[in-house]
């Protein structure tokens, strides 16, 4: 594991998950890589965490740390994605040496987006075809670190650059695959647009960690954002597309939308 480090993206206004990341990563991840959290400012929270800060877009804030980075990979996730059982350090060690005697670039270690093909090897693999928007997304993943610089865009909103990935790494000849399988980096997502989600409450009152005086997402919002969920696996292209329209004209955003484009 010399040639990986992780990479935790974050920014002061989540500085409340800093102290359960530090706490999860050490309970779950045995002898774990170097963890370098990477934010806008530096908070006066007690951590052990080795801290990257560079005030600018979150675009930018990565260009710079994945510059000051000297580890070949890069396992890089998001403050809110909180390890929730061991994770299989063996599995990702196997998945690392097939990155690299493969050559490969990236390496999502989330099932979402589900792609077609057959399993390939023990580790059971899928070969990413770069198709569709966010089969290359920053849910966890194991990163190239040269490559995913190529992906990046200075003064890009990272939500932009998000639905951009899969394009740009298609445009520049990347390698990616993806694992369906669970039990190798079993997480929670805990916080949507701020708030935390009320499956993702529960968890940390379940498990004695810290909670914030972060709001928690009413049962309207979460009836809501498990609708469009829904709505959005299972819909026919056509008729997402139709409702997306019909959300356009009154004022709302679809991140999709800026995929083909870098303005």
């Amino acid at each position: 594991m010399k040639d990986i480090c992780i990479l935790i993206n974050s920014c002061i206004n989540y500085s409340d998950m800093w102290g359960n990341i530090e706490f999860l990563y050490n309970k779950y991840w045995n002898n774990h890589p170097n963890i370098f959290l990477l934010t806008d400012k530096d908070g006066d929270t007690k951590k052990q965490l080795e801290t990257i800060t560079f005030d600018g877009d979150m675009s930018d804030r990565l260009i710079f740390a994945l510059n000051h980075i000297k580890t070949k990979y890069v396992f890089l996730s998001f403050d809110d994605y909180y390890p929730k059982k061991q994770v299989n350090v063996q599995k990702i060690e196997s998945l690392l040496e097939l990155m690299k005697s493969k050559n490969l670039d990236y390496c999502r270690v989330f099932y979402d987006p589900k792609v077609s093909g057959k399993p390939q090897s023990n580790l059971k693999f899928r070969d990413l075809p770069l198709e569709k928007t966010y089969e290359v997304n920053f849910y966890p993943a194991i990163w190239k670190r040269t490559s995913l610089i190529k992906l990046l865009k200075s003064n890009e909103d990272i939500w932009k650059t998000e639905a951009r990935l899969t394009r740009r790494a298609k445009e520049n000849g990347l390698k990616c695959i993806y694992v369906k399988e669970n039990g190798i980096f079993d997480f929670v997502d805990v916080v949507r647009k701020g708030k935390y989600l009320r499956s993702a409450y529960r968890h940390l009152k379940r498990n004695n960690l810290f909670i914030s005086d972060r709001k928690k997402r009413t049962i309207k919002e979460t009836l809501h954002l498990n609708t469009r969920i829904f709505l959005s696996n299972h819909l026919p292209k056509g008729m997402k597309e139709h409702l997306k329209e019909k959300g356009r004209k009154k004022g709302s955003i679809y991140y999709s939308d800026y995929a083909e484009t870098d303005d």
